[in-house]
């Protein structure tokens, strides 16, 4: 399915909203098109955007995040992306690892995969977080996010934090 980056939103379309209950393993097949390339200084805020990810309760930060008494419930486990700004030939996607602990949220890169290529991504959940490998590597990479609540709902293509997409893009998943 494709997703719309549209110029000047964060959400992708078709927009979805789909559960989950005890799933232990995800798998899906992605490809960014040339257009996810974009120039560093084309957006204000250089943030990592969402690509795909499920959550252990939530992850929305607000109103969750602000309370003691919810900042439990606010656990996922996401890839993050944003174009490789140091390769001349604007064809790589710089991956990272994008997870929310108990309300607290961490970034990590850890690959990177070319524009127009499909690559796999597979996630396995277990007791101590989630397990993704990229097209069946031998390494996997752990998001370490608590995943005792086997309860959530799948995350799906996002732009930014604060900056908005400066122009159409397409991820396929």
């Amino acid at each position: 399915m494709d997703f719309l980056l549209k110029k000047g939103d964060h959400g992708s379309t078709p927009r979805k909203f789909k559960i989950y209950v005890y799933t232990t393993n995800f798998e899906w097949n992605v490809k960014f098109s040339k257009e996810c390339w974009y120039e560093k200084d084309a957006i204000e805020f250089s943030g990592i955007n969402k690509l795909r990810g499920v959550t252990f309760g939530t992850h929305h930060e607000d109103p969750w995040g602000k309370w003691k008494l919810t900042k439990w419930l606010i656990n996922s486990a996401s890839i993050g992306w944003q174009p490789n700004f140091g390769d001349i030939n604007k064809e790589k996607i710089n991956l990272y690892l994008y997870y929310d602990v108990n309300g607290v949220e961490y970034r990590e890169p850890f690959k990177t995969v070319k524009i127009d290529e499909e690559f796999k991504i597979k996630y396995s959940i277990k007791k101590d977080g989630v397990y993704v490998t990229i097209n069946d590597e031998d390494t996997d990479y752990l998001i370490p996010t608590k995943t005792w609540l086997r309860l959530g709902y799948h995350l799906f293509p996002y732009f930014g934090g604060r900056s908005t997409a400066p122009h159409d893009m397409i991820v396929t998943i």
